[in-house]
């Protein structure tokens, strides 16, 4: 692989550091996320739970409705994973598909 392939790689890593986002490698780790998006979470929760749990695929409608300038892409390359980031806060189903609030 040629230095210059590696500098800009270790340049991409390090901006994705310095901005906050994940990088491309997979290893994500715990974000912060506004205050209002967790409180959305737990809003689209009590709207729209059935038989306890909520789907993301609803919760993620009901954030972008909301808030639409939120781009979750910044945070986290899933939805579910910020669901999963935060065990004090959510429940995630084994299949990643639901969530309850705690």
């Amino acid at each position: 692989m040629s230095q210059s392939v590696k500098s800009n790689r270790e340049k991409s890593k390090i901006d994705n550091t310095l901005q906050n986002k994940p990088s491309q490698s997979g290893s994500e780790k715990r974000k912060k996320i506004p205050e209002s998006i967790h409180k959305l979470l737990k809003e689209a929760f009590e709207t729209h739970k059935k038989e306890g749990w909520v789907a993301l695929s609803r919760a993620s409608s009901y954030i972008k409705n909301k808030q639409p300038d939120f781009s979750l892409k910044e945070y986290y390359s899933k939805f579910y994973k910020l669901i999963q980031y935060f065990p004090e806060k959510y429940k995630l189903e084994k299949s990643h598909t639901k969530y309850q609030c705690k």
